[in-house]
């Protein structure tokens, strides 16, 4: 549930969007290296599985599991796995592929946090997304990535955020444009009194108000407009 939650606001939030996209997106140009460990610089074998790592790296295929156009290689991987910053977790399956000079490629499927539990301290995979307790992971099929977790804070502001907007909003709905207040000295329903509601009409205001000369109207606990809390708040939140 809460990582419906994260992604819902990921998806919905205006700053929670642009600053996700813009993190997943740095980590993704991030370039990568496969290097020789230091001593083993003259070691054939090293040399030879540094070789075979390289290759492997760039042959491997990333998808989405609910998001099938989704395809790429190991920038797209590096992509999923930043989720693990906002939501905790990310998790690939891993799904090997043997190729005909003996070496592996493999898939790397990305899969929603909310297919798993986390009850025993190790993520478990749920067959069913109802479930209470999920399988054992085993090593080797599946990558899970960990992360901060910001996103839990995050959504807790941006669930704040909404109800301030809303309010903003009503509040400039109602209060944005002045109210225009007529004052005659005519008898009500006289033709004078008539004239001035005709002008007043004629304005274009959706708010008028006609009276004699000596009623007074008076704007009673609403806020000014240079004291609102709303732009603060949302400010706050952002």
């Amino acid at each position: 549930t809460l990582a419906r939650i994260i992604e819902a606001f990921e998806q919905n939030d205006d700053k929670m969007k642009i600053c996700s996209m813009k993190m997943k997106a740095s980590a993704a140009r991030c370039d990568y290296s496969i290097r020789l460990k230091e001593g083993y610089e003259d070691d054939a074998r090293a040399k030879a599985h540094m070789d075979t790592l390289k290759r492997f790296w760039s042959t491997i295929r990333v998808t989405n599991r609910f998001k099938m156009n989704e395809t790429g290689g190991i920038r797209l991987l590096k992509k999923h796995m930043m989720d693990a910053q906002s939501f905790g977790y990310a998790v690939h399956e891993i799904i090997w592929k043997p190729l005909q000079n003996g070496e592996l490629s493999a898939e790397f499927v990305k899969l929603p946090l909310w297919h798993f539990e986390n009850h025993t301290g190790s993520l478990r995979f749920l067959k069913r997304e109802h479930d209470y307790e999920g399988e054992i992971m085993r090593d080797g099929e599946w990558l899970v990535t960990s992360g901060d977790g910001v996103g839990i804070a995050a959504s807790i502001c941006a669930m704040a955020k909404p109800l301030s907007f809303q309010d903003w909003l009503l509040f400039s709905e109602r209060s944005g444009m002045p109210i225009i207040h007529g004052a005659t000295t005519a008898p009500f329903g006289s033709d004078q009194w008539n004239n001035l509601k005709a002008a007043l009409r004629s304005i274009g205001r959706d708010c008028r108000i006609q009276t004699d000369a000596e009623t007074k109207i008076e704007l009673v606990g609403s806020a000014s407009a240079t004291n609102i809390p709303y732009p603060a708040l949302v400010d706050w939140a952002d």
